[in-house]
């Protein structure tokens, strides 16, 4: 059996979905879409996510807090929430 890790780009993940008005999977299980991508013979052993910081224009800050936050998280098993690109 092959290990396999995930990496997730949740930055470009959350505003790729955004961008396509596909806003009901903000909550997807970012896991188990990892799962169905693999090949036979291969196992998810970890996953890793990464996301980054995002910066405003000031006269649009205000704005941007007022809007409720969706969070793209790994959901269950072992994963590595490594946050700002670390």
């Amino acid at each position: 059996m092959e290990r396999v890790v995930g990496y997730i780009d949740g930055f470009n993940l959350y505003f790729g979905l955004k961008a396509s008005n596909w806003q009901r999977y903000y909550w997807l299980n970012l896991q188990l879409l990892l799962g169905n991508l693999l090949k036979p013979k291969q196992q998810l052993t970890f996953t890793k996510y990464f996301t980054s910081r995002v910066s405003y224009p000031s006269d649009k800050q205000s704005c941007v807090q007022a809007q409720p936050r969706a969070s793209l998280r790994p959901r269950v098993g072992k994963t590595d929430r490594s946050g700002f690109g670390h």
